[in-house]
């Protein structure tokens, strides 16, 4: 039997790393992107096995995921599993967040997303099998005020990877979507996203309920191998995800403006 492969976007940090070692821990191969080399460094172990081939890109330009595409068309077969994991996110008032900022996140996001998911999938349709992974989060279930962009991103994961899903039923591949909450990752710090603050803020609780990125990747990983429909990493993200579905958008709203002003 080959070896299974896998693609993990955003494989240099955070919850893409903790991926990327929960898959070669289970013998996988990879195809682990970044978009800076060092980062990549992380793996050095299995780099030095030959377990791991880098690639890093920018994947909120066209040419970095051209590229990607291409990498990818050159392996052997298509990969057993997709994981896309790069992000990006900026808290704050929306007005007030560089419009190149805002341009990136929905570029890798969404646009990269799309594309990289779209072309995997049909080759793994021509086969017969595959699995994908879309590393979403708990914003892609109700409007978040400071976190606009981003949370409309995540929204999107959410709608396009349930209605491919439904649209691949019975070609053998299917879609996953993991909605981890705030995580012990360097993205707190790069979307400077607040975790201080007086008690019952925004902050306060994201601080109270960061989760292992590992346990959120063992997490992630076995839902996508049993081709669940998505999971919800987190005993407090859960009962979010079970309040947005019976609240109105108008009163989740109203607790982020609540939670907001106690920053």
């Amino acid at each position: 039997m080959s070896e299974r492969r896998a693609v993990v976007t955003g494989a240099g940090s955070g919850i893409g790393l903790a991926i990327a070692r929960e898959l070669l821990s289970r013998g996988y191969s990879l195809l682990a992107c970044s978009r800076f080399d060092h980062e990549l460094d992380a793996l050095a172990g299995a780099l030095a096995r030959g377990r791991v081939d880098r690639f890093a890109r920018d994947l909120a330009t066209q040419e970095g995921v051209s590229d990607l595409l291409a990498t990818v068309d050159r392996l052997e077969s298509p990969p057993d599993l997709l994981v896309n994991c790069a992000g990006l996110g900026a808290w704050g008032e929306h007005l007030a967040i560089d419009d190149a900022r805002t341009r990136a996140t929905i570029a890798v996001n969404v646009a990269a997303l799309t594309a990289i998911t779209t072309h995997v999938v049909r080759a793994m349709v021509g086969r017969g099998s595959g699995r994908v992974l879309q590393v979403a989060s708990t914003a892609a279930f109700q409007p978040v005020p400071m976190f606009a962009t981003y949370a409309a991103t995540k929204h999107y994961v959410r709608a396009f990877s349930d209605a491919l899903r439904d649209e691949l039923d019975g070609t053998g591949v299917t879609i996953t979507v993991l909605y981890p909450g705030p995580t012990k990752t360097a993205f707190i710090d790069a979307a400077r996203f607040p975790i201080e603050g007086a008690a019952g803020s925004v902050g306060w609780i994201a601080k109270q309920t960061l989760l292992d990125p590992a346990d959120v990747a063992k997490k992630g990983v076995d839902a996508a191998l049993r081709g669940d429909r998505g999971v919800v990493v987190g005993p407090l993200n859960q009962l979010q995800r079970a309040l947005s579905k019976v609240l109105p958008d108008t009163a989740t709203r109203a607790i982020w403006k609540a939670l907001r002003g106690r920053m």
